[in-house]
């Protein structure tokens, strides 16, 4: 039974976010070309909505005082919404005639796949396996003070939020500062014990974990059509390339191939290896709405003195350099005008 509910919150991961995300995608960039928005980006939009749900959910949960089971059936409730909704705007985007132009997929112009690029994607299918395979057999992680699965386990025992200290079973006597009660994340593995019937270890400690290593790729990827655009080979190259970062980087904590494979669960490792990626790639293709997804995600993630984290700085400086680099361009363009 634990399996099969294993396996559903996988798919469950994969196929709710991938749903949220089409339909706000659809919505919010009805006048870009359908293959502008791709597979990737669905998913991690979804994923992105889904932590503003579950951060709704938590912080009305925290205000009024309710219990977490009002909290996690909150969240169901504001997610079934959510998913009816984006079905029938799929549907309704589907079957409608004003975004045309949208469904002209060069499907016919494809150019075929070479010897080369099965090749390399093969490779790179097989170092994906063998990091999700060492993050399932994996017998320890590395906590390294972290009281994430202690504090999902609290919430759950309870049926409170931030009220007792997962270490010492005891209620806080002063409470905990205020802005570390906006971060959702032990709200959200929670509701995801309390939606599937698994314990906190099993989520926190295996499922997360490989979906934060998806999700990555996925993000990267993005970055790879970016920087790629015309060139599958090198697209997947560059994912081979991270993904021997991540398979050969985790030989000391605080490096990016670390914390993916023995700690996909932190709120910093999902920054460093979700965030950040997805918006150097909106940032690098101006889709605004995405960045500010990013930013509003990583508040609810990552304790940060006021709010304002590492997604927030690299955009505005991602931003500034590409404004300086287009003006530069404009005024070389003029002078070679004017000669």
């Amino acid at each position: 039974m634990a399996y099969q509910m294993l396996r559903l919150l996988c798919f469950f991961m994969v196929l709710i976010p991938l749903l949220l995300g089409r339909g706000a995608l659809c919505i919010s960039y009805r006048k870009q070309p359908i293959r502008e928005t791709i597979l990737s980006d669905s998913v991690l939009t979804g994923y992105l909505i889904m932590i503003g749900l579950t951060e709704a959910a938590h912080m009305g949960t925290v205000v009024l005082g309710w219990s977490f089971s009002d909290c996690w059936k909150l969240f169901a409730l504001m997610l079934v919404v959510c998913l009816f909704a984006a079905v029938g705007i799929l549907l309704w985007d589907k079957h409608g005639k004003k975004n045309s132009n949208r469904r002209k997929l060069p499907g016919k112009n494809r150019k075929p796949v070479t010897t080369k690029e099965q090749v390399l994607f093969i490779a790179f299918a097989a170092l994906v396996l063998i990091q999700i395979m060492r993050i399932v057999i994996q017998k320890e992680v590395y906590l390294g003070g972290d009281m994430t699965a202690e504090t999902v386990n609290s919430f759950l025992i309870t049926d409170a939020i931030y009220k007792v200290n997962p270490m010492t079973g005891e209620l806080y006597s002063l409470g905990i500062p205020f802005r570390l009660q906006i971060l959702c994340l032990p709200t959200f593995y929670g509701t995801l014990c309390a939606l599937f019937g698994l314990s906190a270890e099993q989520v926190v400690w295996s499922i997360v974990p490989i979906a934060t290593l998806l999700y990555s790729y996925l993000a990267y990827s993005i970055l790879a059509r970016v920087l790629f655009p015309d060139k599958r080979d090198q697209r997947v190259a560059f994912l081979i390339f991270v993904a021997l970062l991540y398979l050969f980087g985790d030989y000391m904590y605080g490096v990016d191939g670390f914390g993916v494979m023995h700690g996909g669960f932190r709120g910093v490792v999902i920054r460093a290896a979700v965030l950040l990626p997805y918006t150097f790639g909106a940032v690098m293709r101006r889709r605004w709405k995405i960045v500010i997804l990013c930013v509003l995600a990583e508040a609810c993630l990552v304790w940060t003195f006021y709010g304002m984290g590492v997604c927030l700085f690299v955009a505005a400086g991602l931003t500034l350099v590409n404004r300086l680099i287009g003006r530069r361009r404009k005024s070389a363009d003029g002078k070679e005008t004017t000669v």
